[in-house]
């Protein structure tokens, strides 16, 4: 009888593959002298095979890991992830720096048990190189080392260093990094720019395709010398999306050169009348002709002489010397001189640099490199409003008063000077304007010119108002005539008889006489033919362009500029504009 006949049909039936006791493990890093980049993210993959060589089965507990070791130490480990039957699949990314001599190898291990090597890279391992350049990695450290730097002078070599790093930290290497292009960081500059025009376009002083890479630390070397003092700009472009980066430092200016400073203003050129202050400034500069402070233990001595053996003779006004706020390495200093029996006379003044290193008044040490001769007028002339002046608040003759935002103070001085051009003892009164204008542009107010709205200028009574708060004046009367000037409203002469245009304030000076103060205001219908003459004059004033002032300013400007012209009435009430 068969064994069929006596167990019935024969069935088939499966065989399972065993538990997976080796593994074919590939993916970057798996094999000897594999070179990944820092901070990309990898895929390895894993087969299980068992002691057949067949497609192992997993237990339903097995679990595996992608353990990386960096010099034998267990740096990280990712849990592998079954994707199918016996094949797992890992993914991980080299984070730590990357160093030339480390022993950097890739594992399978047993989740519980990351000593037991079931995969393990042969040989030396893998290595790791610089990633991508990251900005965050390469851009804080240097703008947090350059913000630190208060050594910059100007005329002397100066230089910084960045290292372009990839995101986990890796120094890159790559020696165009700074020069922009394909594959670089990005485009580096630096300009210098110069703390007198703080808003103009300064100086490019260097480029980064001049940068010098260091072969050992990978540090690139920017090297410069600024000429003038303010700030060095650095501004990069960056390749991996065109933004742009900036960071500022100052820089000083060199030590006070008594040659390239000079003495100047109305005291020495135009001189003085007897027994009245009057005043020069002092501006002291670096061989660079930067503003320049003085140093530690460094004073100014100033000494006047009557020359062509007068009798007469000057002296330093109270206080002496004192810096101006605002102006670096300028001084204002006062003097008051004595009559002659001999009428006009001539005489001078030396500035010297005394003390520290600036010596004790040497010739070298002379400011402007010699004494300044000037006029001691016997009597002081009539006020000539045509050699008067405006000043800012600097002490200097004004082209433009001020600038800044909405709001802010404004401060000018109006310095009457007589007709040998000398000022008048006591007129340069401080003026002060506050809030002049805040533009419009969002058209919906009222008249004015260029399509919008009238800007937001307060009333010709508080322009006014705020003008006259400071004293004024004792020969003669005044007049302040305010004008904006911009795309949007353009200031027009006003007739006397219209109350609408024009805002008279009547005071009395010291002497009781009456004082005439008038503002300004729009009217785009007003008639030339039918002005006074003088109100005509002061509209050709008014309609003249300023200097740098935009030809057609559109709506969306957020700023305008404002015109101050300040005219002088004679006691037969005739006009004369300073």
């Amino acid at each position: 009888v068969g064994l069929a006949d006596e167990v019935g049909p024969l069935e088939g039936c499966a065989v399972l593959s065993g538990p997976p006791v080796s593994f074919e493990v590939r993916g970057p890093g798996t094999a000897d002298g594999d070179v990944v980049r820092a901070g990309e993210t990898l895929a390895v993959t894993a087969n299980a095979y068992d002691e057949s060589g067949d497609f192992a089965t997993f237990a339903a507990d097995d679990a595996f890991n992608l353990t990386v070791f960096v010099d034998g130490v267990r740096e990280s480990s990712r849990a592998f992830e079954r994707s199918s039957g016996s094949r797992m699949r890992a993914t991980w990314k080299p984070l730590f720096n990357a160093t030339s001599n480390a022993s950097i190898h890739l594992a399978l291990t047993p989740a519980n048990d990351s000593t037991r090597l079931l995969f393990k890279t042969p040989g030396s391992g893998l290595k790791v190189s610089p990633g991508a350049a990251n900005t965050a990695a390469t851009w804080t450290p240097f703008l947090d080392a350059l913000e630190a730097r208060t050594d910059f002078i100007a005329g002397q070599t100066s230089w910084f260093t960045v290292t372009v790093k990839d995101a986990p930290g890796n120094v890159r290497f790559v020696e165009s990094d700074l020069a922009g292009g394909v594959g670089t960081w990005g485009s580096l500059v630096v300009t210098q720019v110069d703390g007198a025009d703080p808003r103009g376009p300064g100086a490019i002083i260097f480029r980064g395709v001049d940068a010098v890479m260091d072969n050992v630390t990978g540090a690139h070397n920017v090297s410069f010398t600024p000429t003038v003092a303010g700030v060095i700009r650095v501004s990069v472009r960056v390749e991996s999306d065109g933004s742009f980066l900036y960071a500022d430092a100052p820089v000083r200016s060199n030590a006070v050169s008594a040659s390239a400073s000079e003495v100047f203003g109305v005291g020495v050129d135009a001189g003085a009348a007897a027994g009245k202050t009057t005043h020069f400034y002092v501006q002291l500069r670096d061989a660079l002709r930067n503003p320049a402070s003085l140093e530690a233990g460094v004073t100014l001595a100033v000494t006047f002489a009557a020359l062509g053996g007068s009798d007469g003779s000057v002296s330093l006004g109270s206080g002496g010397p004192t810096e101006v706020a605002g102006r670096p390495g300028r001084w204002k200093i006062p003097y008051v001189a004595a009559r002659s029996s001999a009428g006009d006379y001539r005489a001078s003044v030396s500035v010297t640099l005394s003390g520290g290193g600036g010596g004790g008044g040497d010739d070298d040490d002379v400011i402007g490199g010699g004494a300044k001769s000037f006029t001691v007028h016997d009597v002081g002339g009539s006020i000539d409003p045509a050699k008067s002046v405006l000043l800012d608040a600097h002490g200097d003759e004004a082209d433009v008063l001020a600038g800044g935002d909405v709001a802010d103070e404004i401060v000018f001085h109006a310095q009457l000077r007589d007709e040998n051009g000398v000022d008048v003892d006591e007129k340069g009164t401080a003026l002060v304007a506050v809030t002049v204008l805040g533009l419009d542009t969002t058209g919906g107010g009222g008249g004015g010119g260029g399509g919008g709205g009238l800007p937001p200028i307060y009333s010709p009574v508080g322009l006014l108002a705020s003008i006259i708060g400071g004293s004024l004046a004792l020969y003669g009367a005044v007049r302040f005539y305010g004008a904006v000037r911009s795309q949007l409203f353009k200031a027009r002469a006003a007739k006397d008889d219209d109350p609408l245009l024009a805002e008279d304030i009547e005071e009395e000076d010291d002497a009781g006489s009456p004082k005439k103060w008038r503002v300004l205001s729009d009217n785009d219908d007003e008639d030339d033919e039918n002005l006074p003459e003088d109100e005509k004059a002061l509209r050709s004033i008014l309609d003249a362009k300023s200097p740098g002032s935009p030809e057609s300013p559109s709506n969306d400007d957020k700023y305008a500029s404002a015109s101050v012209v300040v005219a002088v009435e004679d006691e037969f009430a005739h006009d004369e504009y300073m």
